[in-house]
């Protein structure tokens, strides 16, 4: 899966990672394997999940 991934991010315009935690495990993770780094990251960890409304306004934000 690592060939597909790097290829569907090297063919974005931008790159935005949301996760439900601190620490952006899924940005370390892509940036150890594929050796690149996402342009945004959108993170919540207070425990609860995003609402889409919320999540709507924070991709607007950074695009």
């Amino acid at each position: 899966p690592v060939a597909k991934v790097e290829k569907i991010l090297k063919s974005a315009r931008k790159t935005i990672v949301v996760e439900n935690n601190k620490t952006s495990q899924l940005s370390s993770l892509i940036r150890e394997h594929l050796l690149t780094t996402v342009d945004h990251q959108i993170l919540k960890y207070d425990g609860r999940p995003f609402d889409p409304g919320e999540l709507s306004e924070r991709i607007r934000a950074v695009l």
